[in-house]
């Protein structure tokens, strides 16, 4: 697997928002690690899964800077 940017917009979306990525995580039902994965660059999530990011953090998925 090849490391791609950190995404500063995720960590900086959760951080505004007061969820932890480990809630993050138990929201959408997927490990800490996924989550983590995505905000340090290291794999990005489906489409769908994105969507549902933007749906709990209350912004368009285009925003987050998840596009694969």
């Amino acid at each position: 697997m090849t490391k791609r940017e950190p995404n500063p917009t995720l960590k900086i979306e959760l951080i505004r928002r007061g969820i932890t990525q480990r809630q993050l995580a138990e929201i959408l039902g997927v490990s800490p690690a996924a989550v983590s994965n995505w905000v340090t660059g290291w794999d990005r999530p489906s489409t769908a899964m994105t969507e549902r990011i933007a749906e709990v953090l209350r912004c368009r998925p285009d925003e987050l800077g998840l596009a694969s």
